[in-house]
């Protein structure tokens, strides 16, 4: 459920890696479209100004438009020169008196007309394949001005900003690859690091019930025992809680092995055994204390109910069928918790009990 866990985040985290790379194109060639509007903008701006000096000039000055604008040896008028630098200082170096050659073409159409124009000043349209913005404006009623702008300096500039396009694509490509590779890394540590964990979980739980379990009876083991006493132990003294312990071993049992084989000896510890966890409560602990002798903690058990119980045990083996074998008696003995009692105390006091039970003809229970 972890691994699938792992596998749906990584997903969602690619995805949203992706969607930022796909947001942050965008942004880019948002900024590219803003930047060429801005650009076609401020050079339509430009245009405009220079149609009404051209106009302004036009009017104002007896000369021939095409001659003035493409001749720089013409310009000797001082006060025009003057006019001119200061309305568009950009096209013309004032103290040697000449217009530089400038991207901005200027053709004077004499006797020509635009329907177009009909209505209006002048009308600007842009050529992008011949990379021109081109202005065509009205001088008068019969002469018209065709001002052209080559947009080359833009060509320079977009293949510039086509080239930052490119190189933070192919960052931000490297870098989404490179998060990719880290995250997928770290995941796959993370699921070797969770395989690992359940392993040694795995691994763990069989070290414990290899030692919590008996492997032959299947009933809790010597260490099990001892560890839940104490806690018994601690919670009788706590809680002035009772209990009982009770202990018992297969009558005879060394005769089984003798006559019959350890085989045989086996089988009727595990008869033994099964027949006596089918009987004790999930709140007991039935654990083999060594060879055929048993042990069985009864919480909260006082003495009387635990010589009851013991008797029930006592008459569930004794009617054991176990095919061509003779009947399988226990010898027991049973004790309540003293106060200040320790484990060795109750202990040697139940293991006493079982030892008189056996001097008195087996079979029986003491207490």
């Amino acid at each position: 459920m972890k691994n699938n866990l792992l596998e749906n985040n990584s997903i969602q985290h690619v995805l949203t890696l992706i969607a930022i790379l796909i947001i942050l194109v965008g942004v880019l060639f948002y900024n590219k479209v803003q930047i060429k509007e801005q650009y076609y903008k401020y050079q339509t701006n430009v245009l405009i100004n220079q149609y009404f000096v051209y106009k302004k000039l036009f009017d104002n000055y007896d000369f021939t438009g095409d001659l003035y604008i493409n001749n720089p040896n013409y310009v000797d008028n001082t006060k025009m020169v003057d006019e001119l630098a200061l309305s568009t200082p950009f096209m013309m170096d004032k103290n040697k008196k000449l217009l530089p050659q400038k991207l901005i073409t200027f053709t004077y159409l004499e006797d020509t007309k635009f329907e177009s124009l009909s209505n209006k000043q002048y009308e600007i349209t842009i050529k992008e394949k011949q990379d021109k913005m081109v202005l065509r404006g009205v001088l008068n009623q019969n002469d018209t001005v065709e001002i052209e702008y080559d947009l080359n300096d833009y060509t320079q500039l977009d293949d510039s900003i086509n080239n930052v396009f490119v190189n933070s694509w192919i960052i931000l490509s490297i870098v989404l690859l490179m998060f990719v590779y880290a995250f997928f890394t770290i995941k796959n540590f993370m699921v070797s690091q969770i395989e690992l964990k359940n392993k040694f979980i795995s691994k763990e739980k069989e070290i414990e019930k290899m030692a919590f379990v008996d492997t032959l009876t299947g009933a809790s083991s010597r260490l099990k025992f001892n560890l839940i006493i104490d806690d018994i132990l601690h919670i009788a003294r706590r809680f002035n809680h009772k209990f009982s312990l009770v202990m018992f071993d297969i009558d005879h049992f060394k005769s089984f092995n003798d006559k019959y084989g350890h085989d045989v000896g086996d089988f009727v510890l595990k008869e033994v055994s099964f027949n006596v966890k089918h009987i004790v409560r999930e709140t007991d602990t039935f654990a083999r204390w060594g060879g055929e002798e048993f042990m069985i903690i009864l919480p909260y058990t006082d003495l009387d109910n635990a010589v009851m119980f013991t008797s029930k045990i006592q008459n569930s083996i004794a009617s054991l069928e176990l095919g061509d074998l003779p009947k399988v008696t226990c010898s027991f003995g049973v004790v309540e918790y003293i106060l200040g009692d320790t484990k060795e105390d109750i202990i040697k006091r139940v293991d006493e009990k079982l030892y008189l039970a056996k001097n008195s003809g087996r079979n029986c229970i003491k207490f």
